[in-house]
């Protein structure tokens, strides 16, 4: 009885904390119509919060995420052995772990603790610069002798997950004893969590009585062992559903973590906390850090520009407004943009079936265009792949990039979360540019595009330093890293890899400026999805030469 009241005081003081800001985060790339000031979306700083600052309302819900934390993109980080050798291909040696911290550091992260996770994604606290969250299941005891003297070393925060009936015991590896979890527990830096009593395969197959015991035996004897609430949790081989969630909640849980890949704030619950395994550290810390909102005017003219850096010799359209449009079949860019009566157009989204002569029209991942006004969920056979793409997000005012969660996106309605008046929606292959740098050779080969290094023509969708939307190709064969740093040199703030090779197609005034073939005289593959750029009623067409633009 008295472990039920303490835990029940734990769980008041959580919720009842004062919380001053609701985003500690970087939010998706924004662009404003600054004529619509009430579309204008501005967030707080982290470091200094007005007491009496508006947030939204406390969830009631105990899987509810509040939701001005949305936009933040704060990476768990999960390991599982650490090791002097490894033994299986998800070890961590001590080298790596080593190296994964201090890269960690160079990359500006800072690492906090699980209750700051909670007290974040359950009533928005905000968190220092670039937070993240390490954890470490099964509680071997390489964590003790090897994890945890290099947290110590680096003075981060971290979480280990054990289950309680190998505590002590060696199956195929061996696990930390009780004293050694005290001394961990006691010192203060990593807590000790839960990670059920045996660690079923699949918490979903087991009965309900099996279910009950898995989580509140192993709660209860390291509350009994530790001496203070157990709160957290991590489902064996990530495996919940919404029984399992409810038994986790029932336990006393506030929050527990899957292995689906993703950021803390595009979790489905905070009952389904995602995390990239360590093998996937770059590609949660290539867009961590997301640029800030910015007010722009999206009137402005559109202009075309070409310009060489280093090997990609550029083309591209600036400004105007852009929409999507997607076809019941396949046709040329050209095609759309004459129809649609629009300024400019490039290639889209990445279309399921790439045979040359097929006329299927399905998206690879979600997508919503303006011409058909329909969301279409995303397959999920791409979904896995998918995750930590950028999703392109369009409106009347404005466009953002959010990384794609199959969780995040699963209707209209959870896609507005992260931009309300969307019209357009579509998932890209691969983030070039983030907050003005080029994303590395190792940050693009994590996303998983079996291209990226193919030497083609590529298309591309960017924001520029003038906060201007920026649809463009290349007239160079060329990778995608060559391609993230020469966009980055000319100049664009955000950018993000379209459909290429011979898909890649940018139309402009009626002329094709860029095809996907060596020859520009052979036309690019057709296509069903497109880019439109369109001018506004005031906004007259111009053209730069390439020295206007800083070309080398």
């Amino acid at each position: 009885m008295q472990k039920k009241k303490t835990t029940q005081r734990f769980r008041q003081l959580a919720t009842v904390l004062l919380i001053g800001g609701a985003i500690g985060v970087g939010a998706g790339y924004w662009l404003t119509n600054s004529s619509n000031p009430s579309a204008i979306s501005t967030p707080v700083e982290t470091a200094s919060v007005p007491v009496a600052a508006e947030v939204a309302a406390i969830p009631t819900d105990p899987e509810g995420i509040i939701s001005n934390v949305r936009l933040g993109r704060v990476p768990v980080i999960m390991y599982h052995d650490v090791v002097h050798k490894k033994q299986v291909w998800f070890d961590t040696t001590e080298t790596e772990l080593r190296e994964q911290l201090d890269r960690i550091r160079e990359s500006g992260a800072t690492p906090i603790s699980i209750q700051q996770l909670y007290d974040h994604l359950h009533a928005g606290a905000a968190l220092p610069p670039k937070p993240i969250l390490l954890t470490f299941d099964d509680g071997y005891l390489g964590h003790f002798e090897y994890a945890y003297p290099l947290l110590k070393e680096y003075n981060y925060p971290a979480v280990f997950f054990v289950h309680t009936a190998y505590i002590g015991v060696k199956t195929s590896k061996e696990h930390m004893r009780w004293e050694q979890l005290e001394t961990i527990d006691k010192e203060g830096l990593v807590a000790i969590q839960s990670h059920t009593v045996n660690h079923p395969d699949d918490l979903r197959l087991i009965s309900d009585l099996s279910l009950q015991n898995e989580m509140t035996k192993s709660k209860q004897l390291l509350e009994e062992k530790l001496g203070h609430p157990i709160l957290y949790l991590a489902y064996p081989t990530g495996n919940q559903d919404e029984r399992v969630r409810r038994a986790a909640i029932d336990a006393g849980y506030l929050m527990s973590f899957t292995m689906d890949l993703g950021y803390a704030e595009q979790s489905p619950s905070m009952l389904a906390v995602q995390r990239f395994i360590d093998t996937r550290l770059e590609l949660a810390l290539s867009v961590m850090d997301a640029a800030p909102d910015t007010t722009v005017h999206l009137d402005a003219p559109i202009t075309k520009h070409e310009a060489t850096y280093g090997p990609a010799h550029l083309v591209w359209v600036s400004g105007g407004n852009l929409t999507t449009n997607h076809a019941n079949g396949r046709f040329p860019v050209g095609t759309f943009v004459k129809e649609a009566a629009a300024t400019a157009g490039v290639n889209g989204g990445f279309f399921a079936m790439k045979a040359l002569h097929s006329d299927n029209s399905d998206m690879v991942g979600p997508y919503l265009a303006k011409n058909e006004g329909v969301y279409t969920p995303g397959n999920p056979d791409f979904d896995k792949s998918l995750r930590g793409r950028p999703v392109v997000l369009i409106s009347p005012t404005g466009i953002r990039f959010v990384p794609y969660s199959p969780e995040a996106f699963s209707s209209l309605e959870s896609a507005q979360v992260y931009l309300n008046d969307l019209t357009d929606m579509f998932v890209a292959g691969i983030w070039l540019v983030n907050d003005s740098k080029a994303l590395t050779t190792k940050q693009i080969a994590q996303f998983k595009l079996s291209n990226h290094a193919e030497f083609r023509r590529r298309a591309f969708l960017a924001i520029d330093q003038k906060g201007l939307p920026v649809v463009g190709g290349t007239l160079s064969n060329i990778n995608a890293t060559q391609l993230a740093k020469g966009l980055a040199a000319a100049g664009m703030r955000e950018s993000v890899l379209l459909d290429s090779g011979f898909s890649t197609s940018l139309v402009y005034q009626g002329k094709i400026l860029v095809t996907g073939h060596t020859e520009k005289s052979m036309p690019s593959r057709i296509v069903p999805h497109v880019i439109l750029v369109h001018p506004s009623v005031v906004a007259p067409t111009t053209e730069s030469t390439p020295e206007s633009v800083g070309a080398r």
